[in-house]
């Protein structure tokens, strides 16, 4: 989605409004259970209410924002007026069906089971849901979006309390009558963290995909050493 957010926010970004806030975790409350989540080195949360609106607008229906992080170079260029690059950076959520849940072990062990069998399939799968849900929140912003392809890279990363695995794929942008398409990488992990569920998702040019993977995996085991 690194298209998707970087034509978005450019705009925003010029009103120079305060949009981050910097920290070593944040404190997120999920069906009432309080996360600590850590923030990744080298970048800080955007607060600004607009930034989140259009962020959560390109959350997935049956998920809930509830952070996004953005390198400390493009929280200076949004401080100095310019749009950020948005070539790397993180967003978090949970799943809002199973919010309310808290999940043991074996629980978890059954979503890396379903996890592990959908991946050959889940582009097929969600493609049209993805690109329906885009339109439907997209549609009042001056950016619209559409997802061309995705497809799994392989499971990276399995542990009792986290799985991750790379995605590819290629996205549609289209914003003041100009269109572009972009190759775009993440690596996303669901992880388990005092009985919640927890997605991290870290984008980046397709290119940078084993950075992403990195990313990831350090986020998750410092997810698990901070919920223990």
């Amino acid at each position: 989605m690194q298209s998707i957010i970087r034509n978005g926010v450019a705009w925003l970004a010029l009103a120079g409004a305060a949009l981050v806030a910097q920290a070593d975790t944040v404190a997120r409350a999920i069906g009432g259970t309080s996360i600590q989540v850590p923030v990744p080195p080298g970048y800080v949360e955007v607060t600004d209410p607009r930034l989140l609106d259009f962020a959560r607008k390109t959350t997935p229906n049956g998920n809930r924002l509830l952070a996004v992080f953005v390198s400390q170079a493009d929280d200076e260029r949004m401080r100095a007026g310019f749009g950020p690059l948005m070539q790397r950076y993180f967003m978090l959520q949970t799943s809002r069906r199973a919010e309310a849940a808290k999940l043991n072990p074996s629980d978890f062990a059954q979503v890396k089971a379903a996890i592990r069998a959908q991946m050959p399939t889940t582009s097929e799968r969600v493609l049209p849901g993805v690109n329906k849900d885009l339109r439907n929140n997209l549609q009042d912003e001056a950016v619209q979006a559409e997802v061309k392809s995705v497809a799994g890279d392989g499971v990276f990363l399995d542990t009792d309390t986290a799985i991750g695995f790379g995605m590819r794929g290629e996205v549609k942008v289209t914003a003041a009558e100009r269109s572009e398409t972009t190759e775009m990488g993440s690596a996303g992990v669901t992880a388990l963290a005092r009985g919640k569920l927890v997605f991290f998702y870290a984008y980046a040019i397709a290119s940078d995909l084993d950075w992403a993977r990195g990313e990831a995996r350090s986020w998750a085991a410092q997810l698990e050493r901070a919920n223990r």
